[in-house]
């Protein structure tokens, strides 16, 4: 193979480096020997300084902006061909779709929620199937007051997989704020009905007392209870929420007791305690009534 007139031995094959203008790869075999000299990266756009002529280096000549590098300077120069090379075949710089949904959730976090939008969607485009980028574009397009377009993606992320939680609040609030109420509430009770986990029932529970459906929240917030055998704060927790949503404060009171008696360093109960005129500690707890 030549170039400006000069005969490279050894070489076999020269090809442009992708989305790189002025710069190609070489393979060859080192003078001969069979030994593999790798790639070969020629960048004329880049000036680079050979390095000091001895046996088995070619000193670069006046003028030559072309990175050579031959069987006995390989060593020397393997880590920076290596990379290079890797950079040059990464696809134009182009971000993974790992990179594109880290982007995102960072953007999301940030309140970006137009810049999430943008990674999340091209993180779709190349891999329509990627859970965590449906799940995200339904939080953007959620917090860009978009439930409809949220619906879309997330009702294609639950299809997908069923089994996680993620998409599932999210999926029914795109429901609620995009008009159809009927269809979030029939979602989560049937997810709720088929699981039998304090986690759906709970909310369940919680959305149907969002909704105005007191006499749904309560029976579906003591069955996450019952279920739930009381062990857990949270649907304590949430029973003492429903409660003084509705002015029951002594049933509110009643539901934090046990709630501390599991949890006496849960900040929320604490809280709550306060705000209802109470004193946390030792003398405060109860047993929950699913135990007795």
């Amino acid at each position: 193979m030549e170039q400006n007139g000069t005969r490279h031995p050894g070489i076999v094959r020269r090809t442009p480096l992708p989305c790189s203008p002025g710069a190609w790869r070489e393979v060859g075999h080192g003078q001969g020997r069979g030994r593999p000299i790798g790639w070969v990266i020629h960048a004329s756009t880049v000036p680079v300084r050979s390095p000091p002529s001895a046996a088995g280096r070619r000193a670069a000549t006046p003028g030559d902006s072309r990175m050579r590098i031959t069987p006995g300077a390989a060593p020397a120069f393997a880590l920076i061909t290596v990379l290079t090379t890797l950079l040059a075949l990464g696809g134009c710089g182009q971000r993974s779709i790992l990179m594109l949904e880290e982007s995102g959730m960072k953007n999301l976090e940030r309140g970006r929620y137009a810049e999430a939008a943008s990674d999340f969607e091209e993180s779709i485009d190349r891999s329509p199937g990627r859970y965590e980028s449906r799940v995200g574009m339904g939080r953007a397009l959620l917090a860009l007051d978009r439930p409809r377009h949220a619906r879309d993606h997330l009702e294609v992320a639950h299809t997908l997989f069923p089994d996680r939680d993620a998409a599932v609040g999210l999926l029914a609030e795109a429901m609620h704020r995009g008009g159809d109420t009927g269809a979030a509430m029939r979602f989560l009770r049937e997810r709720a009905e088929e699981r039998q986990s304090p986690v759906d029932w709970v909310r369940f529970g919680r959305f149907a007392a969002r909704t105005g459906d007191a006499d749904t929240a309560e029976r579906a917030l003591l069955t996450a209870a019952r279920i739930d055998g009381g062990v857990s704060v949270e649907p304590q927790f949430a029973l003492a929420e429903f409660y003084a949503a509705i002015g029951d404060e002594p049933r509110a009171i009643k539901r934090l007791r046990m709630a501390s008696w599991l949890d006496a360093g849960d900040q929320r109960v604490i809280g709550m305690i306060r705000d209802l005129g109470g004193t946390p500690g030792p003398t405060f707890v109860q047993v929950p009534a699913e135990r007795e």
